[in-house]
């Protein structure tokens, strides 16, 4: 697969900022919404492979766009970045990962690996 990964950053707070440089040094193509309910219009009308959501959105939470995204595809992968273990309940089965407010680059580049092998191996067996 020689194509361009796609990832959707939603945050609405700069919280995801150091996300969004990680990623840009890695060469993916970044979309970005503020809100969920414009990061469900986003999905709507592009093919991306990943989304990281902060939890703490104006309007609609991190996690209900989460079960949002589910509704209609079960296989993208979502990280949720800055949640707490006391708030993680019944959301961990949904997410592909969940990571707490301060991460680090290796971290966050790990898991952002792993989603997307996951999804390329779903999608390409």
């Amino acid at each position: 697969m020689n194509r361009k990964v796609t990832v959707l950053i939603v945050d609405n707070r700069g919280q995801l900022k150091l996300a969004h440089d990680i990623l840009e040094q890695e060469r993916v193509n970044i979309l970005t919404a503020d809100s969920g309910e414009e990061a469900l219009n986003v999905l709507e009308s592009t093919d991306a492979d990943l989304v990281i959501s902060a939890v703490q959105l104006s309007g609609m939470s991190g996690s209900e766009l989460l079960h949002e995204i589910r509704e209609w595809d079960r296989e993208l992968p979502v990280i949720l970045v800055g949640i707490s273990k006391e708030s993680s309940d019944g959301i961990e089965s949904h997410a592909f990962a969940l990571l707490p407010q301060r991460y680090r680059k290796d971290s966050l580049l790990k898991v952002v690996h792993r989603a997307l092998d996951a999804k390329e191996s779903l999608t390409y067996p």
